[in-house]
């Protein structure tokens, strides 16, 4: 095989001459031109396919990326979403319990008011009563004290309406 120093894709294939040989110009015959041309369109074709397994791979690889770009999207919506129904649940949750304090509270200000207004009705009663006891023990001192002025005025000489037997009488009525 003849070569040429001066076509380009000569010089990948061929090896290095040493530096003390001269170089030579040789020419291909028109056989080995073309089982060269045939080498480098192997080359070229083994190259491009390569290239496109390369290709292919990487395209799968976006694929998968973006694939997982849509998981990862669909993720974050799906955990946004739950982060709403969680937000909204603890807000129904705060909610009813707050209408459970509040409803507690009237139950407790209506027990007391209820309390209160029983232990008033129980003063009231004992305040009627005690008032019924006072004018009973008054009407009591009254009469003991009519009773002892009848018993002192009987025990005296009875004169008539001087003596003030008849004014005790009048006043113990």
């Amino acid at each position: 095989m003849q070569q040429l120093q001066s076509a380009p894709e000569n010089q990948q294939e061929s090896p290095q001459l040493p530096a003390q040989a001269s170089p030579t110009i040789t020419y291909l015959s028109p056989e080995e031109r073309s089982k060269a041309a045939l080498e480098r369109s192997k080359a070229a074709l083994e190259r491009l396919r390569i290239l496109a397994e390369e290709n292919a791979a990487l395209s799968q690889m976006e694929a998968a990326i973006q694939e997982k770009r849509k998981a990862q999207l669909k993720l974050e919506q799906q955990i946004m979403e739950r982060r709403r129904q969680i937000d909204a649940e603890y807000q129904a949750y705060q909610e009813k319990q707050r209408a459970r304090r509040e409803q507690e509270e009237r139950t407790r200000l209506s027990e007391e008011r209820r309390r209160s207004e029983e232990e008033r009705r129980n003063l009231e009663r004992e305040h009627a009563r005690l008032e019924e006891e006072r004018c009973r023990l008054r009407k009591r001192q009254i009469r003991r004290a009519a009773e002892e002025q009848w018993e002192t005025s009987l025990q005296q000489p009875k004169g008539g309406i001087e003596d003030g037997w008849f004014s005790t009488k009048i006043k113990a009525d």
